[in-house]
């Protein structure tokens, strides 16, 4: 049996998988889920973790991770694509300190939930992959020969699960490569294999800073009046989805003894909707729907799968358009009877599906954010 506790995580995610006797977190969101909710849930819980998933750098994702790694040593695995997975490095080789402060001024970053709170200073040197190579005891990336968690026909086999990884595939890995090192020309004019934690930071802030361009440079059109199913339908994407951050997100599916959850991160729709077609994936017992809900994300793979419940993380609060109620509704017409489960009440999305709800069959829940609901993925009727 597959059981998932959504943590409120703002405009992020963070995610507790328990199939059977296994733990798996994806994500941590940002500083202020781990202490309002990891810490409760996990730490003093005593909870070990078989697996935590980093997915991408982006800040509402790995903010919590870092005080978790810092803090607590029942992790067994951990699967995320650092600076050290991606890169070949050399010990010996340093940066002087005109390159140092040239990075810092360059990627220095300090990162605010919705609410304005601090969370990731890089004058404090908080890095997760500085965190994990402070913690030897920690295995990382083991089920991947090439140490880099990618796309692949394997399957990852566990204790109670298995694994299959659906992004990112190798094409965005070497875009990301690419792109960080004309980053790097352009900030100190060298390439280099130096892994001094200011190239660490740099690296990790280099992503936060383009997943937060990617989100200011969304255009979206808002309407003050709730759609019906038909009209929020019309509301076609007009773009995609082509940070190169979001493209590089880890998502999966996993498989228990009876069912299967797919979960998408903030991976980009075109990525999702090869991957599922090239292996005829169709059917699931549950989804994590990709990016808040962004229809930039979500689009040609709905048409293809079908699912009992979908799972959106998001309050709403950041971008107006996560999630979409395009999305939603087109969720809603290709999966007649679903379960739409969300961590916050969202006002506007729930009204659009108070307003239909006499027209189409699905149901909907709104995560109580001090009385944490846990969901049971089944595969009978009930």
């Amino acid at each position: 049996m597959i059981e998932i506790i959504q943590f409120p995580a703002k405009s992020g995610d963070s995610i507790l998988i328990k199939v059977n006797s296994s733990y798996i977190l994806v994500d941590g969101g940002y500083v202020s889920t781990y202490k309002n909710y990891i810490q409760e849930e996990i730490i003093k819980k005593n909870l070990s973790l078989e697996l935590v998933i980093c997915t991408h750098y982006d800040q509402d994702h790995i903010g919590g991770l870092i005080p978790l790694v810092n803090n607590y040593a029942s992790i067994k695995k951990l699967w995320f694509n650092g600076f050290f997975q991606l890169f070949s490095t050399e010990l010996s080789e340093h940066l002087n300190y005109a390159e140092k402060r040239k990075l810092n001024m360059e990627f220095g970053y300090i990162s605010e939930d919705s609410t304005g709170e601090s969370n990731i200073s890089s004058g404090q040197g908080e890095s997760l992959s500085i965190a994990i190579n402070n913690k030897q005891y920690l295995s990382v990336n083991d089920e991947f020969s090439n140490q880099i968690v990618e796309s692949s026909s394997n399957v990852i086999e566990f204790k109670d699960f298995s694994i299959d990884i659906i992004s990112p595939n190798s094409e965005a890995i070497d875009k990301l490569r690419e792109e960080w090192e004309k980053q790097l020309l352009n900030a100190i004019s060298k390439k280099t294999k130096s892994c001094d934690p200011e190239i660490l930071i740099a690296f990790e802030n280099f992503q936060k800073i383009k997943s937060h361009e990617s989100d200011i440079n969304l255009t979206t059109t808002i309407s003050f009046q709730t759609p019906s199913i038909c009209e929020a339908l019309n509301e076609i994407p007009n773009s995609v989805d082509d940070s190169i951050i979001n493209r590089c997100s880890i998502s999966f599916i996993m498989r228990s003894q009876a069912e299967i959850f797919l979960y998408l991160s903030d991976t980009d729709d075109e990525q999702i909707y090869n991957y599922l077609k090239k292996y005829d994936l169709d059917e699931f017992d549950g989804v994590k729907i990709s990016h808040h809900g962004s229809s930039r994300n979500n689009w040609k793979w709905i048409e293809i799968i079908k699912s009992r419940t979908f799972f959106i993380s998001t309050d709403g609060v950041k971008h107006y358009n996560h999630p979409s109620c395009a999305v939603i509704a087109k969720i809603i017409i290709n999966n007649p009877g679903c379960k739409l489960i969300f961590n916050y009440e969202i006002p506007r999305i729930k009204r659009f599906l108070e307003i239909n709800n006499k027209d189409y069959d699905y149901t909907y829940t709104f995560q109580n954010t001090q009385n944490l609901n846990t969901y049971e993925l089944r595969r009978d009727n009930e």
